[in-house]
């Protein structure tokens, strides 16, 4: 059997976006974001958030920015921002307060 990749080789790049788009729709749906082409609270939330908006959804929906303090929010805030090579790119000053890991 052709595996989906294959599949997804052969079709028009016009078809292959409506294919990811309609994946991407039933994901969301799935999760509650959408039914029916509108947005539930989830997807109004997330439509205000501009990175990884799914991840930071889903925690404020399971509460976890109510059972953190103010320091644990922000540590995640930041953590959710930034990519492991992100600090490089950091003025030299602010690099040199970030944690060994990070650096």
């Amino acid at each position: 059997m052709e595996n989906l990749y294959e599949r997804m080789r052969r079709l028009g790049s016009e078809e292959r976006y409506v294919h990811e788009f309609r994946r991407k729709q039933a994901l969301l749906e799935r999760l509650s974001y959408v039914k029916d082409g509108v947005l539930l609270p989830r997807g109004e939330i997330c439509r205000e958030i501009h990175t990884q908006e799914l991840l930071v959804t889903e925690l404020i929906f399971a509460g976890v920015f109510h059972e953190f303090d103010i320091d644990q929010i922000a540590a995640l805030a930041v953590a959710s921002i930034m990519s492991r090579g992100a600090a490089s790119s950091l003025p030299s000053q602010s690099r040199s307060i970030l944690p060994g890991s990070v650096r």
